[in-house]
């Protein structure tokens, strides 16, 4: 599984008149991927809170963790 993938950009005028110091522009994405076998949805997920060693890894179809997309812009004046 990779949780998190990040990815971000400053931009910083050439010259000091600018109409902004820097600009920051970035994106992250929460569980972009799961790389398993497991035919279900989850591995990771469990219904029964994941306490009990009998039923461990069984989901009863249980949702996965959400998939998140995050973007953004930070302006410095």
């Amino acid at each position: 599984r990779i949780r998190t993938l990040a990815l971000g950009y400053t931009f910083r005028p050439k010259s000091g008149n600018g109409f902004y110091d820097n600009m920051r522009v970035y994106a992250q994405v929460q569980n972009p991927f799961l790389f398993t076998k497991y035919t279900g949805f989850d591995p990771e997920v469990s219904s029964t809170g994941g306490n009990n060693d009998r039923t461990a890894g069984i989901d009863y179809a249980a949702y996965p963790q959400a998939r998140t997309y995050t973007f953004g812009i930070n302006l410095n004046f």
